[in-house]
Formats: structure tokens, C-alpha cells, sequence
């Protein structure tokens, strides 16, 4: 599945911290993630949620992934790509695409300019990988080091 969304990418900010000071709660410490964040994690993961529906993919998706992602930027002001990719990741996440993120174990991450249209470019696929992540995989996983340990039991035989 590809598909594209529109705007300027904005790296996921870091968390900040808060000390209440009335209430019950007078005194403890608080954490909350910054407004655009939150704003970009939510229009994300509808844009994740209506793309997979118009595919008929179901949610949240079963087994391994790979995502690649595409930062167009209009800017060249430095950011790091790897909070563009945790926002894409906790947007999905928060939309219950995937049971958790630790599900993407492939991909790839590039950031690119165009001043005329910032945009983010996702394709979302199943990936192969010995690292196991759900389900019916894992059960498929062991069916499948289970034929190889014959395999390889027969090799060993003295013959």
C-alpha cells in the first residue's frame, strides 16, 4: 500500500514536563506531548485509517512490516529524521493499524526538499523476517525451523 499525505512533515517533539499545582495532584510531575504533535499523530493516523480502509485492509494488521517513508520538506531547515519516522510510527500506533511498532522490522527513511509540495510519501508492506512479531507467523515460524531441523537430522545421519 502507498499513499501520500499532504503538508509539511513535522518531526515528533519531545515530551515536556509540568508540575501541577493544584488539586490532589498539587506538586506531582506531569508529562504532555506538544500540541502540533499531537494534531499531526491524529490527522496521520486517519489518513492511515481511510487509506487501508479504501484497500480493504483490515486492522490492526497481523505479522511483520516494512515502511518506507518519503519527507518532503520545503524547507532545508535540519531535522532529524529519525523523530519524522516516530511520528509516522505513533500516528499508526495510535490508529491501531498494527498491534505495536515494534511489528516494523524493515525499511526505510529519506528526506528530500520540495518548496512547492511538502508531503510525506508511505508504503506499508509485509516484510519477511526471522524476527518473528505475531501470531500465525510465529506459529508458521516454528512449522518452518521445525522442517529445517529434519532437514537437517537427516543430513546428520551416518549414511
Amino acid at each position: 500500500m502507498v499513499f501520500e499525505h499532504p503538508g509539511q512533515p513535522i518531526p515528533k517533539g519531545r515530551a515536556r514536563a509540568f508540575v501541577q499545582t493544584k488539586g490532589r495532584g498539587a506538586g506531582k510531575l506531569g508529562f504532555y506531548s506538544p500540541k502540533d504533535t499531537k494534531d499531526e499523530e491524529r490527522a496521520l493516523g486517519e489518513r492511515f485509517r481511510y487509506e487501508l480502509g479504501r484497500k480493504g485492509v483490515r486492522v490492526p494488521i497481523d505479522g511483520n512490516l516494512a515502511l518506507v517513508a518519503i519527507f518532503y520538506r520545503s524547507d532545508v531547515r535540519e531535522v532529524d529524521e529519525d523523530n519524522l519516522r516516530k511520528l509516522v510510527l505513533d500516528a499508526a500506533t495510535r490508529a491501531g493499524v498494527w498491534h505495536d511498532d515494534s511489528q516494523v522490522t524493515g525499511g526505510a527513511v529519506q528526506v528530500e526538499l520540495d518548496r512547492e509540495r511538502p508531503r510525506t510519501l508511505i508504503a506499508l508492506c509485509p516484510h519477511d523476517s526471522s524476527m518473528i512479531r505475531t501470531g500465525r507467523q510465529k506459529k508458521a515460524a516454528k512449522r518452518l525451523a521445525s522442517a529445517r531441523q529434519a532437514t537437517l537430522d537427516l543430513d546428520e545421519r551416518p549414511w
